[in-house]
């Protein structure tokens, strides 16, 4: 007959198990999970396509994404689960046609990345067709590492595009004429990219 104390034991292992299982390891497509553990956890997932993503620590990944949501990556284990992991997990994921970073909580299609600065677009993924919209912004990463939502309004957005690449003086020209809309700040970027490698080429006098 199984004594008291043996009983107490192997109820106290029990309880711990969820804990351990919520042990994460360092990649996330090589998370170990069981059914139903974490919350929002999705078993017996069927729907998968191949994509690269970059975790936290830059390095890049294979894997299955299940579903992209405006807060929630979910990749496919090797259980056939799909977990969701936050943008500051999972930074980068690399769609066939474009390709999401994450953006403070957020995910957002990236318009441009350079070294310095990114462009992103956000969209409310969960929101119908006409409210995305509607709620479409558009965000600058700064050399500086601030993240700043982009006007609408040419003299608003040349201001905010002067304090990054005024020291362009092709580009610092027709800012100041407000000759471009908010819809051009990629080719801006890209523009101001190759401007400022061919002035690290040049040779210095």
């Amino acid at each position: 007959m199984m004594k008291i104390k043996d009983i107490s034991a192997a109820l106290l292992l029990f309880l711990s198990l969820p804990a351990v299982a919520q042990l994460r390891p360092e990649e996330p497509a090589q998370r170990t999970m069981y059914p139903n553990v974490l919350p929002g956890t999705i078993s017996n997932v069927r729907h998968s396509q191949s994509v690269r993503y970059q975790t936290a620590d830059r390095q890049w990944h294979d894997g299955q994404l299940h579903q992209l949501k405006t807060e929630r990556v979910y990749l496919v284990n090797e259980y056939q689960q799909a977990i969701s992991y936050l943008p500051t997990e999972v930074i980068r994921v690399v769609l066939p046609d474009a390709t999401y970073g994450g953006v403070g909580r957020f995910f957002a299609q990236e318009l441009f990345a350079g070294s310095k600065m990114g462009l992103y677009q956000y969209q409310d993924m969960e929101a119908g067709f006409v409210w995305q919209l509607l709620g479409t912004q558009w965000w600058l990463r700064r050399p500086d590492g601030a993240v700043v939502k982009l006007r609408s309004s040419r003299a608003a957005f040349s201001r905010q595009m002067l304090s990054v690449v005024g020291d362009d003086p092709e580009l610092a020209k027709r800012l100041q004429a407000r000759a471009y809309r908010r819809r051009d700040a990629a080719a801006i970027l890209e523009q101001y990219q190759q401007w400022k490698q061919a002035q690290s080429a040049a040779p210095r006098q």
